[in-house]
């Protein structure tokens, strides 16, 4: 990357770029500052939604609607009224026709439009696009997949739209990493194609929008009618939109930083007065029940049916010594694939899935997980 970006001074160095053609630098500084206001909106919306959950609980579910709601009133005023997006206008950037029909270069109303439909549309479609994925269990363990399948309670009873809609969302599982990558190598290359290239667009829907990002050097504000005060006045609240929109971004994720707990400010707190807090100490671990790992405890059986380990016998539950570490209380085998219950004990998932689900208790300790989630509250964990 250092060697990358030395041959990108050194280019720029000796093919200097025309006055109005901006740096690929410039153009990804606005990628980032408009890759902080979606986080930044949803820490706001869910920190109103904590105090007010009647109102807009519903709106923190439909977040990426409502971001792209409050995007396309953003941009759509600063591409109506600048011809640029709020994060160009900040670093003094705006768009310019190549249409032949333009002499004054500005963008028409259809390319504004199409501007905004990119600008907003492409980001909302790879979020929903990515919250599906995860939602399908994109990346999840082959061996949970399959006991999901086996515990299935439709079991082979499914309509065939039913079948098609898993036959569809099987081939989005499978399709979705592969387009995912190859957008983001698609916009790599038009990064390095515009970085060492003396002409091109710097995004491919520029060409067929028909449309470039140019430095902004005044032209479009000179040329509105500006001798009167009243028409001064009246170019205040966009300038100060333009300017203060960015700004007010960067302070939010600053405050939230600093009162986040990894922050200098809450270190320093902790060193300045360790006494002032309270130390909660960490709940004691339950016992076994008497047919747990330990026989000589006096905590409720558990019940008559023996659970099953994972070659579908029945395993016994009555042992004479505590279990060794690594071992499942079910099968006593060294574990399969951890999994931790609400409890504090370990072991196999496929034997902890199976017993809860049957009989809604810890098969240690005998206490009742069905108000927990059942197989709902089983952690993976990684030793």
């Amino acid at each position: 990357m250092s060697s990358l970006l030395q041959h990108l001074h050194e280019h720029e160095a000796i093919e200097p770029a025309s006055a109005d053609r901006p740096s690929i630098y410039e153009l990804l500084a606005t990628d980032e500052l408009r890759d902080l206001v979606q986080p930044a909106f949803r820490y706001v919306l869910a920190f109103f939604a904590q105090r007010y959950p009647r109102y807009l609980l519903r709106l923190v579910n439909r977040h990426e609607e409502v971001y792209a709601l409050f995007m396309l009133l953003v941009e759509g005023y600063h591409l109506r009224r600048l011809d640029s997006t709020f994060a160009d206008q900040f670093y003094g950037m705006r768009y310019r026709s190549s249409l032949p029909d333009r002499p004054s270069a500005r963008p028409s109303s259809r390319q504004k439009a199409l501007i905004l439909a990119f600008i907003v549309g492409i980001p909302y479609v790879k979020a929903k696009m990515k919250d599906l994925y995860e939602r399908l269990g994109g990346g999840l363990d082959p061996e949970i997949a399959r006991a999901r399948r086996e515990n299935d309670p439709r079991g082979s009873i499914i309509s065939t739209r039913s079948r098609l809609k898993n036959l569809i969302m099987k081939l989005f599982k499978l399709i979705y990493p592969y387009a995912a990558v190859g957008y983001a190598l698609l916009e790599v290359g038009y990064d390095v194609n515009y970085a060492f290239a003396a002409r091109g667009e710097w995004r491919w829907w520029m060409k067929l929008v028909r449309v470039s990002v140019i430095r902004d050097d005044g032209s479009l504000s000179e040329s509105e009618p500006s001798s009167t005060a009243t028409t001064l006045l009246a170019s205040l609240p966009r300038h100060a939109l333009s300017n203060l929109f960015p700004l007010t971004l960067l302070a939010l994720k600053f405050s939230q930083w600093w009162y986040s707990p990894n922050s200098p400010r809450a270190s320093h707190a902790e060193e300045s007065s360790p006494g002032d807090r309270v130390r909660v100490p960490p709940p004691g671990m339950l016992r076994p029940a008497k047919r747990g790992i330990s026989s000589s405890s006096s905590e409720p059986s558990l019940p008559s049916t023996p659970p099953e380990s994972v070659d579908g016998s029945e395993a016994s539950t009555e042992r004479k010594k505590p279990l060794a570490y690594g071992h499942c209380p079910i099968c006593e085998e060294p574990w399969s694939n951890p999994t931790a219950l609400p409890t504090g004990y370990v072991g196999c998932y496929l034997c902890l899935y199976r017993f809860v689900e049957r009989e809604g208790v810890c098969p240690v300790t005998g206490g009742d997980l069905a108000g927990m989630g059942g197989v709902d509250s089983l952690r993976k964990v990684l030793v």
